[in-house]
């Protein structure tokens, strides 16, 4: 075991796990135990956190674990048991700080390990950055490498990420998603669970290296559920565990993110100006729509609290369609106070999202069209 740590050329803290690893074509090893120590003020701190670098040119990722976290910082809660975190497609280790280290304080990492691929290479050192820059300011005195050894692959890929849906109209979905960042993806599987008269329908709809897909003919008042499983495939028939994707027939919002984990964020809506919508809006898809929003508040509203989630965002849907159109389907309906204070505190989030997702960009996401209708109508009722 080496106990000699190694400091920063930029940075006096000390890092350095306590052994070097090789590991076989397709494997996972475990690390030993990394120590990282402060031996100056403000060099590890609260503002940028700390990152674990792997080398960006080669084929290997940090295996996805939970790793035991300890020593004084965690001790005194400058770093939070279980708070690490894998980023920018396994290839960096982030570690939260929430308070500034003093000099002395030491920060143990234990059950890191790493995945290789189908590509050798040889030593390379682990680095550490406290700037939050993406550069390593200091590397650890062991190494790791990849032998060209054979090893049967049995390393289930990354499932897809960042799962995004977009409605078209009432019978057509878009469906798109990031690849596994596995260096073996091999294509993305799609199946479709729909739910019609208490009958399951499960069909794979898509297999390939595309990143979207259009599903096309399906009536959403016909349907009880409708939900879409993504699975990765690498190279060796092996597959990741299914991403799922629930779609909300109800909701008003027309798209839906699912993170790494798995967890959807549900956009709310924007700022534009009331005045000017009745002017340059085209009613004719909102007439086509009509009776499919009403179909949606009978079955969201009626037999619920008003103030529900989904029953707010279809009593939108349908409201603004009646004033912009004309037609009245459902007389006396408004929004409580409620409903536009409930909106208001939720209107920063979509706009953020708008910013930086498609004004903000070279290329805007391909939700920013549904995305911004939807964000219209709630400027629509708060402006």
């Amino acid at each position: 075991m080496v106990s000699l740590l190694i400091p920063f050329s930029s940075y006096a803290a000390s890092f350095g796990s306590d052994e070097s690893i090789a590991l076989d074509l397709n494997e996972i090893r475990e690390f030993g135990t990394f120590i990282i120590e402060a031996e100056n003020e403000s060099e590890i701190t609260a503002q940028n956190g700390i990152y674990l670098l792997l080398d960006f040119s080669e084929e290997i990722l940090w295996e996805k674990n939970i790793p035991l976290l300890f020593g004084s910082a965690v001790d005194s809660g400058k770093v939070e048991v279980g708070s690490l975190s894998y980023v920018d497609g396994y290839k960096k280790v982030f570690i939260p700080v929430l308070q500034d280290f003093e000099v002395g304080d030491e920060l143990y990492i234990e059950g890191l390990s790493l995945r290789s691929y189908q590509e050798s290479f040889g030593v390379r050192y682990l680095e550490l950055d406290l700037n939050a820059d993406g550069q390593g300011d200091g590397i650890d005195i062991n190494t790791y490498r990849v032998n060209d050894v054979f090893n049967n692959d049995q390393i289930n890929p990354y499932p897809v990420q960042n799962i995004t849906y977009t409605i078209l109209n009432d019978s057509d979905l878009m469906l798109a998603w990031d690849p596994s960042p596995d260096y073996d993806y091999d294509k993305t599987l799609v199946e479709r669970n729909a739910e019609k008269n208490g009958v399951l329908d499960v069909d794979f709809i898509y297999s390939g290296f595309a990143t979207e897909y259009k599903d096309v003919g399906l009536n959403w008042a016909d349907y009880d559920k409708l939900s879409y499983s993504f699975i990765a495939q690498d190279e060796n028939g092996q597959w990741s565990e299914p991403v799922m994707l629930e779609i909300d027939l109800e909701a008003l919002s027309p798209e839906e993110v699912l993170d790494e984990e798995g967890e959807i964020e549900i956009p709310a809506d924007e700022e534009g100006e009331a005045q000017q919508f009745v002017e340059i809006i085209d009613t004719a898809p909102l007439l086509r729509l009509m009776n499919y929003y009403h179909v949606r508040y009978q079955i969201k509203c009626l037999n619920q609290a008003l103030d529900d989630y989904a029953c707010r965002w279809t009593k939108i849907d349908l409201l603004y369609a009646q004033e912009l159109t004309g037609e009245t389907l459902v007389d006396d309906l408004t929004l409580s106070k409620q409903d536009l204070e409930r909106m208001a505190a939720t209107r920063q989030w979509p706009e953020r999202r708008y910013q930086n997702n498609c004004v903000d960009v070279v290329e805007p996401a391909t939700y920013c069209s549904s995305l911004e209708d939807g964000l219209d109508r709630l400027s629509y009722f708060l402006d």
